[in-house]
């Protein structure tokens, strides 16, 4: 497939997020001509295909844009010259819960270790699934991999977030074909932030209440060429909240740490179990070879008579796996 030029990218793509930004809208000239006539489809589906191979309905996406600087020559004495410059195509950001199929879940894994340029395609639906308009994108690199935030007292759905950097994009016309997916929304697992597990070799963790979003950020690895994925370089943190009267283990190995800052012993491995509703299998579970413990705070929570004690621990780590289910 021929990456298309400046000026036909240019004079048939313009791609963005609309309406209450949950939905990707991807627009030829002609629709845009026409969509005061005819019903709009940016509040439809939208499904994402890996390698060509369906991967699943995702909840939303936004960005793949083509853009471009306006660059400014000197031509002479007093004479200024404006062209535009190289076309650029901004990074592709997606949310999704659970049920995305293998392909999927194995890009995210193997992008933490090294990089690994994926073909793909974005297909915005109607209500029936049949496709009114495709982005394709081409030599993506997934730069970030966001986990939501957890909570015990939220009834949320939970949804992770994909950001990935095509070297290229295409926009095309629906085909109207008709597109079937095994993760119908109908069908999904419920995945609520309420529902995890954190398990740190010789501390109690079953008081943790709340975990912080997490974010692992590819560094090096979104670099062209095969360079090993920097998610495994960049220092990072894993953000606890748990009541005060559970929190002596914490505060032993704060203390541990704070006697003896070089030791190796200070360093303990951990892992985060995202659940089911019913608790019994992890759809995604991240490990932490080694974490270190770096601050504990007080963090109060309530009002007079309902005020709970808390505290807030902070780890750092270096280096995490992704572990998921088929789910």
């Amino acid at each position: 497939m021929n990456k298309p030029t400046r000026r036909e990218f240019l004079a048939k793509t313009i791609l963005g997020a609309v309406g209450s930004g949950v939905a990707l809208s991807l627009f030829s000239p002609e629709d845009l001509a026409g969509q005061a006539t005819k019903r709009g489809y940016t509040a439809g589906r939208i499904a994402l295909d890996i390698g060509g191979v369906p991967a699943g309905w995702i909840e939303s996406a936004e960005g793949g844009h083509a853009t471009s600087d306006v660059v400014t020559e000197k031509a002479g004495v007093n004479v200024v010259r404006k062209n535009t410059g190289t076309v650029v195509y901004e990074p592709i950001t997606i949310t999704c819960g659970v049920g995305m199929s293998r392909s999927f879940y194995e890009w995210i894994t193997e992008s933490i270790q090294m990089s690994r340029p994926q073909e793909g395609a974005i297909h915005i639906c109607d209500y029936d699934g049949n496709v009114k308009s495709t982005l394709e994108f081409h030599k993506a690199l997934i730069t970030e991999i966001g986990f939501p935030a957890l909570d015990a007292a939220s009834k949320d759905p939970a949804k992770m977030t994909i950001k990935f950097a095509p070297e290229f994009t295409r926009m095309l016309a629906g085909p109207g074909k008709k597109i079937v997916l095994s993760n119908d929304a109908a069908t999904q697992k419920k995945w609520l932030p309420s529902n995890f597990r954190l398990e740190i070799p010789g501390v109690d963790c079953t008081r943790v209440s709340r975990i912080d979003a997490i974010t692992i950020k590819q560094t090096a690895g979104a670099q062209r060429g095969g360079i090993r994925g920097g998610a495994n370089d960049e220092v990072m943190t894993l953000t606890a909240t748990l009541e005060a009267s559970h929190s002596a283990d914490f505060s032993n190995w704060m203390k541990s740490t704070s006697q003896s800052p070089n030791s190796t012993g200070n360093k303990k491995p951990g892992q985060l179990d995202f659940l089911s509703s019913d608790g019994r299998e992890a759809f995604f579970t991240l490990r932490f070879p080694s974490l270190s413990i770096r601050r504990l705070t007080p963090a109060n929570s309530g009002i007079g008579r309902n005020l709970v004690n808390l505290v807030k621990v902070e780890m750092y780590y270096q280096g995490v796996q992704f572990h998921y289910t088929a789910v």
